[in-house]
């Protein structure tokens, strides 16, 4: 049977899938291990940042007692806001260092969360790669199994209809078994009862011969289904030999002579 070409633009595969999975799993591994290296420094940015406010606002309320003095023109007494400045700085510098240091830190860290996303980018696309694999094999081997089946009612339905039409050729009517008339007629009208072209009218060279072999081999074809062959409209001998069956059992040649 021939093969589903895949329709998706998924780089080849270049090792097993098992690996490529246990790749994937470190790579997240990895990821969530710099997140939470990211997150770690970030809190102590976040903090250098607590306290980098409070120099700020020590500092706005020196400004401010400065205006105030320049409005009086008096000499602003600064001293005790300074001496809480310098107090503060001398307390805190470590954590405003550190939060400086984390701040570098995060840059560096996203950096390198960047580069392993992409990196798992990377092998997503070979797993992705490997399902397309798997799932077009899988395909291959369902279709096959799924023509067999659509062939395995071919005779049931020649028995059916060889039953209608000497039904209908003996009493004028139609046999007494609803759905049964022009069955094979009516299954030609489900849209789910195609197969692939190697189990249609299209697997006989002549009848292929008439065709692009890109119309149903290659490209967009490959996503086609086409009627069995026992279901092809011009495929005229079905359930002949039924219908010569039943008339032998029957006896409706020689009942026909005599009559």
């Amino acid at each position: 049977m021939a093969k589903i070409k895949a329709e998706t633009n998924a780089p080849v595969p270049a090792e097993p899938l098992d690996a490529v999975v246990e790749r994937i799993r470190e790579a997240r591994t990895v990821i969530a291990r710099l997140n939470a290296d990211r997150a770690r420094c970030d809190a102590v940015a976040q903090t250098g940042d607590t306290y980098a406010q409070e120099v700020k606002a020590l500092r706005a309320e020196r400004q401010q007692a400065q205006a105030m003095a320049l409005a009086d023109g008096i000499e602003a007494d600064v001293a005790g806001i300074d001496a809480r400045i310098a107090s503060h700085a001398r307390e805190h510098a470590a954590e405003l260092d550190r939060a400086e240091a984390a701040r570098q830190a995060i840059a560096i860290l996203d950096t390198r969360i960047a580069a392993a996303e992409d990196g798992l980018g990377a092998l997503l696309d070979e797993w992705l790669a490997h399902c397309e694999t798997v799932l077009l094999a899988q395909l291959d081997a369902a279709e096959e199994r799924y023509a067999q089946a659509l062939e395995a009612i071919a005779g049931p339905v020649a028995q059916l209809e060889a039953l209608a039409q000497m039904w209908e050729d003996l009493y004028h009517r139609a046999l007494p078994a609803k759905g049964r008339s022009r069955l094979r007629e009516n299954l030609r009208g489900v849209p789910a009862l195609r197969v692939v072209w190697t189990h249609s009218a299209l697997a006989n060279p002549e009848i292929a011969s008439r065709y692009d072999p890109g119309t149903y081999r290659e490209g967009d074809g490959l996503r086609e289904r086409f009627q069995p062959t026992w279901l092809a409209e011009d495929y005229e001998d079905f359930a002949q030999p039924e219908i010569a069956a039943l008339r032998q059992t029957l006896h409706v040649d020689d009942v026909a002579a005599r009559a």
